[in-house]
């Protein structure tokens, strides 16, 4: 059993910023930052891993800090290797049984991490562990599990579900692994993406709470602690039974998520969708529950990432140009609306006027109308991505004739498919990754890591964004990306990860005048909250929204001409 021993902490500041003897403050974005794990100190992780496969200093921090904290998310920046940090954990600790919760693609990665993988000569993580130790459960008709040391589940198999069966399409009740996984007696839990349970009534997020319920040791795993606001942090905190840490649900929403009382009609109502104290949440994230690395904070360890941008000339210019100039003129005639309301209401006392400024926000009818303004954008994009067909095609061809390998992004379907119909050639294999199929979705990805043929890969965004290993390549070409900086991050971080040797260069195949040079060029305002939050990083103007900003743009660019 590995050892470890406790060294006396003594709160000083280090002068340079490092960690010394006897000191736990480790200095991050010109801020010094108390981290109980490291004075955890002659951490003894013989027996784990390889001499060829062993953690990086990042990762031992992240196992000192889960070793100390118990109950704790390990938050590194996807691609930074939380898994190995989170066996690391176990390795130490040897709490079997442990359960591993995670997306449904990520089940059977685990268990290449724990085993090994031969075919691309990776060594386990957990040498000591056998196959039939290793329990992988699917489905919704929950066994009797015989004694076992891990068992892995994905997160859709949780909790009971209704599926249509037999004749006439009746429903049958299917009752899921949460009462045999809360009786199973497990140790500990590494939760995988935990991001994943953001929203506090899913069911999901409630089977989860309900399982991990009195185990002592629970670990989170996610890139993007909030994708998109901070309310999303407060499930997981739940769940790791910290929010309690931060003065529970109130407080925190109140002090984080500038948590206020709205009269919306009669009722009143508790708005938690903002951001506030932002940098005093990060310290406190940190203190209480979190540790973080970013990737410019181990480069030393880690091959750094840029980005490209490649600019291309439509071939549907006067097409796309049409549907820009319909989009702008519909975006203007609702703000005529929005005139036209604040107008009529312009009389009434301030207090009234407000009352009904909220309603109007809300109403079904502002909520439709934002469905249909995100779905123009999305048109946009898509003709975008079309008219630059030709040129990415080309540019890839010429990419590939280097010998190197290539990555390429795409989000609607016909993209994808259009891309890899384009690029078959005799000189190369083309595989793509776009239905949700996992063993179709393995199989590409083992082609393309293994065989030195397969020179070129096409990737559905919402398909292949996790648990998905692409580092053959060193380079990626995005057609059309996400309105969402975290998929953007998520899915570079497929090949930007643990295991790649080379530098990565991400390109972005820009349309000229298209609103991709505006999405691009707004994605990391958008990305300020998380960033603030997790990093400590303050950057002005970022919670405008990505959407807001291309209305803007459009709204101005044919402002004379509506």
């Amino acid at each position: 059993m590995p050892v470890i021993t406790l060294n006396n902490p003594i709160k000083c500041h280090c002068s340079c910023g490092k960690l010394v003897e006897g000191k736990g403050w480790w200095e991050s974005t010109n801020r010094r930052i108390y981290i109980p794990g490291h004075f955890i100190k002659d951490l003894d992780l013989s027996g784990f891993g390889s001499p060829r496969l062993q953690l990086y200093p990042y990762q031992v921090d992240g196992v000192k800090y889960g070793l100390d904290k118990r109950r704790c998310l390990i938050a590194f920046a996807m691609g930074l290797g939380k898994t190995a940090s989170s066996l690391g954990i176990a390795h130490v600790l040897q709490p079997w049984p442990i359960l591993i919760m995670a997306p449904s693609i990520a089940k059977y990665n685990w268990a290449r991490h724990i085993l090994g993988f031969p075919q691309i000569d990776r060594d386990p993580w957990l040498p000591y562990i056998a196959p039939e130790e290793i329990g992988i459960l699917e489905g919704l008709t929950p066994t009797d599990l015989p004694s076992l040391k891990i068992v892995i589940i994905n997160y859709d198999i949780l909790s009971p579900t209704f599926t249509t069966t037999g004749w006439g399409n009746k429903k049958k009740k299917m009752p899921g692994w949460q009462d045999v996984l809360s009786d199973y007696g497990f140790k500990m839990v590494i939760i995988d993406e935990s991001h994943y349970l953001k929203s506090p009534k899913a069911n999901r997020t409630l089977a989860t709470k309900a399982i991990t319920k009195g185990i002592p040791t629970v670990i989170g795993l996610t890139g993007t602690p909030f994708p998109n606001k901070v309310k999303e942090i407060m499930p997981q905190l739940d769940i790791l039974r910290r929010l309690d840490d931060f003065g529970g649900y109130h407080t925190f929403s109140k002090n984080f998520c500038a948590g206020h009382w709205q009269n919306i009609g009669h009722k009143k109502i508790w708005f938690i969708d903002g951001s506030s104290n932002l940098a005093v949440l990060n310290d406190q994230l940190r203190s209480i529950c979190m540790i973080r690395r970013e990737k410019h904070e181990v480069l030393t360890d880690l091959p750094s990432l840029t980005r490209n941008p490649i600019l291309m000339q439509l071939d549907n210019q006067s097409e796309y140009d049409r549907a820009e100039r319909d989009l702008a003129k519909w975006i203007g005639e609702k703000k005529a609306e929005d005139v036209a309301f604040l107008a009529s209401i312009s009389y009434l006392p301030i207090l009234k006027q407000k009352q009904l400024k909220l309603q109007y926000a809300h109403s079904a009818e502002q909520k439709a109308r934002g469905r249909e303004q995100l779905l123009k954008f999305i048109y946009l994009k898509k003709l975008s991505a079309e008219g630059k067909m030709k040129q990415v095609i080309e540019w890839s061809q010429e990419f590939i004739d280097s010998g190197e390998k290539l990555v390429l992004f795409a989000w609607h379907q016909s993209i994808q498919k259009a891309l890899w119909e384009g690029l078959q050639n005799n000189k190369y294999v083309v595989t793509r990754i776009s239905a949700e199929n996992r063993d179709e979705i393995q199989a590409a990805q083992d082609a393309f890591q293994l065989d030195e043929g397969v020179k070129i890969i096409v990737c559905s965004i919402p398909m292949a964004s996790e648990a998905i290993d692409l580092y053959a390549a060193s380079n990626l070409l995005s057609t059309e990306w996400s309105f969402s900086p975290g998929k953007q991050e998520q899915y570079e971080s497929r090949v930007h990860r643990n295991g790649q040797v080379n530098p990565v260069v991400s390109h972005y195949a820009m349309g000229i005048g298209t609103i991709d040079e505006i999405t691009i060029d707004k994605l990391d305002l958008k990305a300020i909250v998380t960033t603030m939050a997790t990093s400590g990083i303050d950057l002005v103007g970022g919670e405008e929204n990505i959407i807001n900003h291309l209305v803007g743009h459009l709204y101005q660019k044919y402002k004379e001409k509506l």
